[in-house]
């Protein structure tokens, strides 16, 4: 799968389901995605607008989610 700033939440949670448990974990912003905002937010949402809501950079957002990813074996 193609991990880039425009990669739907909804695909890489499709993808790889235990990625919000992990994200979590790995930086307490993305614990946002819990509430009602961050749940509707999943749905349309790209990685992208999920690293300004939480206020990190893309980049680092990316960065994270691919180390998540690696150490699961993806």
């Amino acid at each position: 799968m193609l991990l880039d700033g425009q990669t739907r939440l909804a695909r890489l949670l499709e993808a790889y389901p235990w990625l919000l448990d992990e994200a979590k974990q790995i930086d307490r912003r993305f614990s946002l995605l819990e509430t009602v905002p961050g749940k509707l937010l999943l749905k349309r949402a790209t990685v992208s607008d999920l690293s300004r809501r939480a206020g990190l950079s893309e980049a680092e957002v990316l960065e994270k989610l691919r180390l998540m990813i690696a150490a699961h074996g993806g």
